[in-house]
């Protein structure tokens, strides 16, 4: 693998999914207690879960993700174009949803400088992540196998992406809380179930769990009903690792 792209695989895997809730969710609980319904936690954990893997994946792999790599060849250029592909994908239903449903009616409702501020933050962190996807689309289309250049796209794009999730978690998120609350996750939640149906719905899935420790997979199934548990093992991960991403065998 050239060293492009070796850092383009750094960049989007992760060596786990992060569920334990973080020392400022749990100082925001114990300042507002009982406002959050047990739906809305729920609502809002799945959206954190894709935030923390996204923004884990700029990392390199944690050691125990590294151990479960380490009988596998190196990637081609073809297994790391298809993981790059769907990280992409999966990034951009991620944000699609959040512009359709979350901010619009958001900003409605907010009126103090501070909140827009937020929300105009999230725009522009928005419109500078798509050209720098762009920009490695490019280089990856060059056929030149990336090299230096390919380094400097990813690095500049691992900075942008962690930041914006980073002031998402932070800033963003409260704001859903307390001006949209329950209707309002559960107008992002209906969105993105119709938008990308079962199927869309399940390679999700496969590509949130994908090379997780066992413990996070049972952890994240518990929160889902039993038939999608089933749907999971048989039908969604299988199908997911058909496809070869970033290594092989």
């Amino acid at each position: 693998m050239h060293r492009g792209q070796a850092s383009l695989r750094a960049v989007t895997v992760r060596g786990g999914v992060n569920t334990e809730p973080t020392s400022r969710e749990i100082r925001h609980d114990q300042r507002q207690p009982g406002q959050r319904s047990p739906a809305a936690q729920r609502a809002r954990r799945r959206h954190r879960l894709l935030d923390d893997v996204l923004l884990a994946r700029r990392l390199h792999p944690r050691p125990a993700a590294a151990d479960r790599r380490r009988d596998r060849r190196p990637a081609g250029e073809q297994p790391v174009r298809n993981g790059w592909a769907t990280f992409k994908h999966q990034l951009h239903v991620h944000h699609v949803g959040e512009d359709v449903t979350l901010w619009p009616p958001l900003r409605e409702k907010i009126t103090s400088p501070a909140e827009i501020g937020v929300l105009d933050l999230m725009e522009a962190e928005h419109g500078r992540i798509d050209p720098l996807l762009a920009s490695i689309d490019a280089v990856l289309g060059s056929g030149a196998g990336g090299g230096e250049q390919l380094v400097a796209e990813v690095r500049e794009l691992a900075d942008a992406l962690g930041a914006h999730m980073e002031h998402e978690e932070d800033r963003a998120l409260a704001l859903v809380e307390t001006h949209l609350g329950q209707a309002g996750w559960d107008h992002y939640t209906d969105y993105m179930r119709k938008t990308n149906g079962l199927k869309g719905g399940g390679a999700y899935l496969a590509w949130l769990l994908d090379d997780a420790p066992e413990a996070t997979v049972k952890h994240v199934l518990g929160l889902l009903p039993p038939p999608v548990r089933v749907l999971y093992r048989r039908v969604f991960q299988p199908r997911y690792a058909r496809t070869p991403r970033w290594t092989t065998g």
